[in-house]
C-alpha cells in the first residue's frame, strides 16, 4: 500500500488534504493513481490512517479517512545517531540507511578530522537531507520522518 505524510492540520474530521505541488504531483502523474485507491498516510506525530483516495482538484488531493491507528513499525527505543561528516555526498547514504535501521535523529558533527570544515553544511543542503530522510521513511514504511537537526 502506498504510504505517504500529511501535515496535522490537513487532517479535519474524516478526510485528509494533501496540498503539496510535489506530493499531488507523485500521487496523480508518477504512482498514476486512481479515484478509489488506498494508502497509509501518517500525521508524522501519533497517528496513521488507511485512507481512500476520494478526489483530484487543482488545489490539494483529498483522501477518505477508513480507519486510524498507532504506527506499528516504530522502534520502542529512541536512537539519535551523531555522525561525523564523512567527504562528499556519503552523509546522503548514511541518513538514508539510518532511517531505515529506525533512528529518530541523525545530528552531524565537524570532526577534529573532518575533511569538510564548519559552515559548509548550510541550509540548503540540510533540507536535502531531511528530504532523503522523508523518502527512506516512505519507502520503509515508518510512521514518522527520521529528523536531521543542524550541524554540531
Amino acid at each position: 500500500m502506498r504510504r505517504f505524510f500529511a501535515d496535522p492540520k490537513d487532517i479535519k474530521g474524516d478526510t485528509i488534504r494533501i496540498d503539496s505541488p510535489s506530493e499531488r504531483n507523485h500521487i496523480k502523474n508518477v504512482l498514476r493513481m486512481e479515484i478509489g485507491d488506498f494508502a497509509l498516510i501518517s500525521d508524522g506525530v501519533q497517528y496513521e490512517y488507511e485512507t481512500q483516495l476520494a478526489a483530484f482538484s487543482m488545489e490539494a488531493t483529498i483522501f477518505h479517512i477508513l480507519e486510524r491507528r498507532v504506527p506499528q513499525a516504530e522502534s520502542r527505543y529512541h536512537i539519535t545517531l551523531f555522525q561525523g561528516i564523512p567527504k562528499q555526498g556519503k552523509l546522503e547514504t548514511i541518513i538514508q540507511k539510518a532511517t531505515e535501521l529506525g533512528a529518530d535523529a541523525v545530528v552531524p558533527v565537524f570532526m577534529a578530522r573532518s575533511v569538510p570544515k564548519p559552515g559548509s553544511l548550510d541550509d540548503k543542503k540540510l533540507t536535502r537531507f531531511r528530504k532523503i530522510a522523508a523518502e527512506a521513511s516512505k519507502q520503509c514504511g515508518r510512521g514518522f520522518v527520521m529528523q536531521v537537526l543542524e550541524a554540531q
